[in-house]
């Protein structure tokens, strides 16, 4: 089966498609911020349509049986699909925003098309929502999506293999296997990495309270956050270092050198954390973490993980210092993270592959 995954990553070393588990995968990033373009003003939100842009997304996924995409990409593709006749391919839909994208394309359909595609949408066969916390699987349920048709997987660093081929031994190998893909990185030092929901002041107001500590901030919307903060004075802190968006072979061998890695959360349900938290625990990285929901289901504090208040500055920045000084106290954290990751792993193979499979045995008897 020929998978086409949207999103996922902002790049990668490895080019080309990878085969994995009898599938295909090829990766294209993300299309919904390139289609649909939503303004904010003080009197109302608005949303408008890059036509040319939508047909460019949807052309792009002729050739494949599958896309896997978050929940408002795929509303796009459900909705273009019909509208074209097409006939419509499996379609696994990752919620991560609460739906909050969804609600914005449901009232514009609703103002320029005269109906809401959801309710039809969430009773197609050939859709499966995967929920990556037990909050997300909430919010789709009470929205309308039945029971059976949401797979609720935690996110495990196994989704890594359906991206780059030799995935396993970048993950498991030592930091000689990364070769020149940790060129030039940091090491020995604290880790804010990702982007989804994250709190950057709660970070970097912790590091600008433990000046003597390195810190390195990789985020592929670093550039939005930089003018956001611009004369707050988080910006020119002498002790973190900002990285662009790296390529996940780079991404994985900067996890792999950190001694902490910090994954500060905006309060609330979205989720958010989850494939940095999965990877830093089978890299072998302690984890400090905001305690919200929607990363409920991957940490345990005391265990894998330690737990903060989110929005905390003051708490966190305690927390980094108290790790950083307890060598036994992190290697204790980092071992408990593989064997939670390692259970993690199996089941988030298992069940995507059998969702993905499912959906796809869904589509082949609509067309008997």
């Amino acid at each position: 089966m020929r998978v086409l995954l949207v999103g996922g990553i902002p790049k990668r070393i490895h080019h080309g498609p990878v085969d994995w588990a009898g599938h295909r995968f090829e990766a294209v990033r993300h299309a919904f911020d390139r289609i649909v373009i939503v303004e904010h003003t003080k009197a109302r939100e608005s949303v408008t349509l890059d036509r040319e842009a939508l047909a460019d997304f949807v052309e792009s996924t002729r050739d494949f049986d599958a896309v896997f995409c978050e929940t408002p990409e795929a509303m796009l593709l459900f909705q273009e699909w019909k509208r074209r006749g097409d006939s419509p391919k499996a379609l696994l839909a990752l919620d991560v925003h609460g739906l909050e994208r969804v609600a914005a394309m449901r009232k514009w359909y609703l103002e320029h098309d005269g109906r809401d595609p959801w309710p039809e949408m969430t009773r197609a066969p050939w859709i499966a929502w995967i929920a990556a916390s037990s909050s997300q699987a909430q919010i789709l349920f009470k929205a309308g999506v039945p029971r059976e048709r949401i797979s609720r997987i935690n996110a495990g660093t196994i989704a890594y293999s359906t991206f780059v081929p030799n995935a396993d031994v970048l993950l498991d190998g030592g930091p000689e296997v990364d070769g020149e893909a940790a060129f030039g990185l940091p090491a020995d030092g604290i880790v804010v990495p990702g982007s989804g929901r994250r709190d950057p002041e709660c970070s970097l107001e912790a590091a600008r309270a433990l000046p003597d500590l390195p810190f390195a901030v990789v985020d592929e919307q670093a550039a939005g956050h930089r003018r956001r903060l611009a004369g707050t004075g988080l910006l020119e802190l002498p002790n973190v270092r900002w990285l662009r968006a790296l390529a996940l072979e780079r991404y994985i061998a900067l996890i792999k050198r950190a001694r902490l890695v910090v994954v500060a959360l905006q309060p609330g349900t979205g989720d958010g954390g989850h494939t940095t938290v999965a990877l830093a625990h089978r890299l072998g990285a302690a984890v400090i973490c905001s305690h919200v929901p929607g990363i409920a289901d991957y940490v345990e504090d005391g265990y894998n993980a330690r737990l903060v208040k989110a929005a905390d500055s003051d708490g966190l920045a305690e927390a980094i210092r108290d790790l950083w000084q307890d060598a036994d106290e992190r290697r204790r954290l980092a071992q408990n993270g593989r064997l939670t990751e390692v259970g993690r792993a199996r089941e988030c193979r298992q069940g995507f592959l059998q969702t993905l499979e499912s959906v796809a045995a869904n589509i082949s008897e609509r067309a008997e």
